[in-house]
This record gives structure tokens, sequence and C-alpha cells, in this order.
């Protein structure tokens, strides 16, 4: 089924190839949603902290080619030189308009034709690249393709990478341990397409080590109750509480919560379709308590679909000494394992020193 004429008006290269509409019109989702995998939101940079659309916290809210690249390459790509298809890769091209400002953008299909969001119209599927494309076009032109493998922490990709049979999670180790891990809690990596170590905190006792090692950069998902240092406002919230406690009475939270329970669901709402969207290498979570945040079991099932399960991390200290653990635990998984040493150390410090001040308060 083809566009509508005044339609096709907008890309006059369209009918040079073979396309076909494949799904109905929507303002649900535009293109660049589209093109990371989703069809749930509507992603562009919006200043605007009430806007309604989304845009992932590691690109600056701004309409430039550089953000727009940022928010692929934290979604596991990197630039690439050809729109042919490439056997175990994925691809992504970026359109931008005669002043360079983003307008579009479209992914290519394991048939090798590409996949476009026409803004609030319909999906196509169309066989050339460049049918959107051109001078007289209302997007302009591909400036930028990028492309990743097909599972962000598969095997990466022989020929493309000079690792073969390494996972991206360990190799992203590999590399901290080479280069010094952590510098002022930025990243520093050497190989193309890694960027970020990728870190989902389920509770705010994680977020906080997170943060206090230097490995606040790396978060990509948190929970509605996380809430400290401040910064942690500006990440995505993957998880969310089905009680909101302070619109309720507490007879009326016991009471929801005991529905919620009869049924065998859980008190949490994690956003698979975000964290699909922006796998995680790294997921912390909790055993201690399935009322005070999402639990271990919860966190399993919801990434069991996922093309290739992050790492879960389960963070339950019980004592003093466990929380010493919890953070060289940590610390090791985020590959920032001297930092959690020294940290651990100071905090040991300050123990010692109330020890020794306890005995003169009691005189």
């Amino acid at each position: 089924m083809p566009l509508e004429p005044y339609k096709e008006v907008f890309f006059p290269n369209l009918n040079r190839g073979e396309y076909r509409v494949t799904s109905e019109a929507s303002t649900r989702y535009n293109c660049i949603a589209w093109a990371a995998g989703v069809n749930t939101n509507w992603w562009w940079p919006d200043p605007d902290p009430d806007s309604v659309t989304y845009w992932p916290a590691q690109a600056p809210s701004e309409e430039t080619l550089a953000s727009f690249r940022i928010v692929f390459e934290s979604l596991g790509y990197w630039e690439c030189a050809t729109d042919e298809l490439e056997p175990g890769f994925e691809k992504v091209a970026l359109f931008v308009d005669a002043d360079g400002l983003p307008t579009h953008a479209a992914r290519q299909l394991s048939n090798g034709n590409w996949t476009s969001k026409l803004g609030r119209w319909q999906d196509i599927e169309h066989q050339l690249l460049n049918a959107l494309g051109g001078s007289a076009s209302l997007y302009g032109e591909v400036v930028l393709l990028l492309c990743r493998p097909p599972q962000r922490d598969r095997t990466l990709a022989a020929g493309h990478h000079p690792f073969e049979n390494i996972t991206r999670l360990t190799l992203i180790r590999l590399h901290l341990d080479f280069c010094g891990a952590v510098d002022k809690g930025k990243r520093h990596w050497g190989f193309p397409g890694e960027g970020f170590m990728k870190i989902c905190s389920l509770l705010p006792s994680g977020t906080e080590i997170l943060y206090a090692l230097g490995l606040g950069d790396a978060i990509i998902g948190v929970t509605d109750l996380c809430d400290y240092p401040p910064q942690v406002k500006d990440k995505p919230v993957v998880c969310r509480s089905r009680i909101d406690v302070e619109a309720m009475s507490s007879e009326e939270v016991d009471a929801m919560m005991r529905r919620i329970l009869a049924a065998g669901e859980s008190p949490y709402l994690l956003d698979t379709e975000l964290l699909a969207a922006n796998p995680p290498d790294l997921a912390l979570t909790q055993d201690l308590c399935y009322f005070c945040e999402v639990d271990a079991p919860t966190v399993s099932q919801a990434v069991a679909a996922m093309p290739v399960e992050p790492e879960i991390l389960i963070l339950n200290p019980r004592t003093l000494p466990d929380i010493f653990d919890t953070i060289r635990r940590v610390g090791q998984a985020g590959g920032a394992g001297d930092r959690a040493a020294e940290l651990v150390a100071e905090l040991q410090g300050r123990v010692e020193a109330v020890e020794r001040a306890l005995p003169a308060v009691g005189e």
C-alpha cells in the first residue's frame, strides 16, 4: 500500500525504489524512537523539564547532530562507512536539513531495506536509503551512518574489533583495568562504539554507592525512590511503585498492597521497553525486602526476555561489615575496585574514630 499522494510530494525520490506502508499513522512515537527500536514514546530533545517527549539523559537536550549521535552511541552504535547490508550488524542513518539540524533517522532491516517512521504519519519500509533524502526532500541528506551488533552484549564481530569471543562487559572490565578505571567519574575507552558501561540501579542505596565511587555517568536508569545525590533526578526512571503513598492514607496503602500480593503481583513496575531500548550491562537490585523496592526475582524475570541478559548484582547487607563488602562488590563489578577500597578505608577510619571517642563520652 503506498502513501497518500500529498505525502509523496515531500519525498521526491521515494518512487525511485520500491516501498510500502507498514503501519497505521501514530502520534505515539516518532522516527528517532523507531530507529532506536521503540514505539511507545516520542524521542526528541526539549529543555523544558515538563516536556512530554523523552530524551536519554546521556545526551544534551539540544537539536544538534552531536546530541543525536550521543543518543545512538549510548545504545551501542558507532560510526561506519557504508549503508550496505553487513551480516551481523544493525545500522541507523541520521538525516539533517540544509542548516545542519537533525530531521530524521532510519533503521536498516535484516533484508537490507530500511524502515522509517514519517513524523506523525505511518511507518514505511523503503528499498533505498536516499528515497527519503535529497535537496528537495523534507528530511534533507544522510550525513551519518552508525552500526552495532544486533545484540549489544554479544560476542563482538571479527573484523570490527581487535578482540574476538569476548562479551561487551568483559571487554569493558579488561579495558578499565588497563587504563586505570575511573578518572573523576568519567570513562575513557579506546574501542569504537563501546561508550559508557551501562548500569541500572534499582535501589537508592545502590545509586548512592555508584555516585560515591564516581560511577554516576554510567547510570542509565534508576527508581522513583532514588533521590540522592541531587543530580540523580536527571536520570531516566525505569522502576516505579504502584502505590502512591503521598496521595493515599495508610489504610488505603495497606489495602492496595494486600490486593497486589493476593494477585501474586509485584508492588513495583519495571519499564521493560525503556530497558530494552537501552539495555544495561549491570543491574543492581536487592532481595531483603519485597515491599521496600523491586526485588531480584522480579528483575530477573523482566530481563530474561532481553536478547542478552545483564549481569545482576544482588545487594543484601545486614551489618556494617556487610555494607563495606557491598561497596567493594559494586566497585569490582563497575570497574572501580581501587576507588571502592579507598572509600571503604575512609569509612572504616570514621567508624574507628567514633569507637575511640566513645569511652571519653561515657566518662
